[in-house]
């Protein structure tokens, strides 16, 4: 056995031993001056699922010594050992995986640059089977020796009548403009590709019902200013069957009925909220399914047969709402979030007979911890843990909390204090990335327990524009960039100021990618509110966004930053901070990674040289081998360190 194989086979072993209050853990109690390693180490488990008749387990393991090299080890659920390791190594990791049958384990091939970076799939698929034999290459540039460009694949359907195949979506979203997404019926034991059917529109999102018949298609156009589209199939063609401007709002469909009779859709057109229904294709009758009051929809809850029974939402904390307990597989995950309320839970896999299930659990100070779910006994087996080497009751809780800013709109914020000390606390404030559609969670965040364990408060506020409360308050951010939703920050920050959580003097602003742009941002346009600015491969000088970088060399993304900044060019240089860095009174850490795509290393350049030019204070951290986020270990620690003495210093 490999060394790392063996060591993922150990741990699981180690840990059946253990709790689920060990493992999860309860409120924090205590505080420590936890290692800089804890929170810069990466997962060492990021899925585990089991085959279809429960058997094996199959989990993709990272080696926590050298995190270039990631497997995908597959367990006899008797006795753990091993029976079967694929490994990848680089930057690149086997990010998903699914049992194709009970025989055959498909893993699929990923990217990760920096930190920052979603991993992004390369269309690379490799397969198995349980003991390790006829491993090959069945998609994608591996596969063909790299004459084929390919960066996107993902499974549409696994085909019930025919163990042997597969039906996939393939795509290059890399190339500039995307291209027509194709629907191929792979063969998972020799890799032999049948074409079924182009997409109707360039990187279109293909849907198949449960028995792999192609049904629906859904693309933001990019010829056609991102407009939201819906066709159906019609015979062997695409019918245009809606077209609509992305402020309009969107109807997306999900899947099918079990019977494939009935779709359901999530739609956000006649609504705020997204809205799950359920609509009868021949007939066009819709039936209200679920809606959330105050937010939109998170993620479903399928059944192995494709029955929805449970909708995700986070209004602040996770919530799972079940929409049918009738079933068995309904009642069975209805159980499993009742013992985890209040918590993250996330079903993985479940057998065929639905006997079995596997899941994890995570909190604001637990990151993932799985299990297996044995239904008949409801009993839970600890299987690993994500990151074992963090300690549940060493990190700090987190709260969420609504704040009513200038303009009388409402804000979600988190709120981190640290376990020792009282208020007022030195605090950061750490706007998120994106910003677009992302926001920020109640989760395990390293960065934020990292400085909690410093003895800092960490803010973070769900600006406008950021996703998951509604379509106005997204829409509410584009254009805003500087503007309101700067002031979101803004008046957040005041608001702990008002409540005595911190003082004046004694705040710093701290963020990432697109949380760098808006920590310059809030530094020059309120001089007097921060005491520092730490930004982290920002976005300074919008002007130059518009033709360096990755996201101009498409057409959806020269859309995306038209609906995002604006096409005023004066504007958008006055809402670029690098233009006003005359009016900055804090010093400034500028942290970036020199193969940076997404924001190249020329905006911190450029930053660097403008406070060169007016004798400005601050400090500089790059490193050449690092993206849009540092990705190595130990880069990672270096830059908690530069961090915490640049806010020892100012805070």
């Amino acid at each position: 056995m490999k060394t790392s194989a063996r060591r993922a086979a150990t741990v699981i072993i180690q840990i059946l031993s253990l709790g689920i209050a060990c493992l999860v853990g309860a409120a924090p109690a205590s505080s420590s001056n936890v290692p800089l390693e804890v929170f810069a180490a990466h997962p060492e488990y990021e899925e585990i699922k089991l085959s279809p008749s429960g058997k094996y387990l199959a989990a993709t393991f990272f080696n926590p010594e050298d995190v270039t090299e990631s497997r995908l080890v597959v367990l006899d659920i008797t006795d753990f050992s091993t029976t079967a390791v694929a490994h990848v190594r680089g930057n690149e990791f086997i990010a998903n995986f699914f049992w194709a049958n009970d025989e055959r384990l498909i893993g699929q091939i990923a990217k990760k640059v920096g930190w920052q970076d979603e991993p992004f799939l390369t269309g690379d698929m490799v397969a198995m089977n349980w003991d390790g034999k006829k491993k090959r290459w069945i998609f994608g540039q591996r596969k063909t020796g790299g004459g084929r460009s390919v960066n996107g694949a993902s499974v549409l359907s696994l085909l019930p009548d025919d163990n042997r195949k597969i039906l996939i979506a393939s795509n290059n979203y890399a190339s500039r403009g995307g291209s027509y997404t194709e629907a191929i019926i792979l063969d998972i034991y020799n890799g032999r590709e049948r074409l079924l059917a182009r997409g109707p529109a360039r990187n279109a999102q293909l849907i198949a019902d449960s028995k792999g018949g192609l049904r629906y298609a859904f693309a933001s156009n990019p010829d056609a200013d991102n407009a939201n589209e819906i066709y159906k199939r019609v015979k062997d063609d695409w019918e245009l069957v809606s077209s609509s401007p992305p402020s309009d709002g969107s109807v997306l469909p999900v899947g099918f009925t079990p019977d494939n009779e009935l779709i359901y859709v999530i739609d956000n057109t006649d609504h705020d909220l997204e809205t799950l229904k359920i609509i009868n294709p021949k007939t066009g009758a819709e039936t209200t399914v679920f809606q959330h009051e105050r937010v939109d929809i998170s993620s479903l809850e399928v059944s192995p047969k494709g029955a929805i029974v449970g909708v995700h939402t986070e209004p602040d904390y996770p919530l799972y709402t079940p929409i049918d307990t009738d079933s068995a597989f309904g009642s069975a995950v209805n159980r499993i979030h009742q013992t985890f309320k209040g918590y993250r839970v996330r079903i993985s896999s479940a057998t065929t007979d639905e006997s079995m299930v596997t899941l994890s659990v995570e909190s604001d100070v637990s990151p993932k911890v799985f299990f297996l779910y044995k239904v008949a006994k409801h009993q839970f087996v600890p299987i690993a843990k994500a990151l074992p080497t963090v300690v549940p009751n060493d990190m700090a809780k987190m709260t969420p909390y609504n704040l009513t800013v200038r303009d009388g709109v409402q804000v979600p914020v988190y709120l981190t204090l640290p376990n020792t000390g009282s208020p007022p606390y030195p605090m950061v404030v750490m706007p998120h990335g994106g910003p677009h559609g992302v926001r920020d969670h109640w989760q395990y965040d390293p960065y934020v327990q990292m400085l909690a364990s410093r003895g800092y408060a960490v803010i973070q506020v769900n600006f406008r524009g950021s996703g998951g409360y509604g379509r106005d308050f997204l829409f509410s951010g584009y254009g805003g960039w500087g503007l309101e939703m700067q002031d979101d920050l803004t008046d957040a920050t005041l608001w702990a100021i008002d409540q005595e959580i911190t003082d004046a003097d004694s705040i710093c602003i701290f963020g990432a990618s697109y949380g760098g742009y808006a920590s310059l941002m809030g530094a020059v346009k309120e001089p007097d509110l921060y005491a520092c600015a730490i930004v982290y491969v920002g976005v300074y000088d919008l002007e130059m966004m518009l033709s360096k970088g990755d996201i101009p060399e498409t057409q959806s993304g020269r859309n995306y930053l038209d609906q995002a900044l604006g096409t005023d060019l004066q504007s958008i240089r006055e809402r670029s901070p690098i233009n006003s860095v005359d009016r900055l009174k804090a010093p400034v850490l500028i942290i970036h990674g020199a193969k940076d795509r997404r924001v190249p290393i020329e905006q911190a350049e450029a930053l660097r040289s403008r406070l060169d030019d007016l004798n400005k204070e601050y400090e500089w951290l790059v490193k050449s081998g690092e993206g849009h986020g540092f990705y190595d270990k130990a880069n990672r620690i270096e830059l908690y360190e530069a961090v915490l003495k640049f806010l020892d210093q100012h805070l």
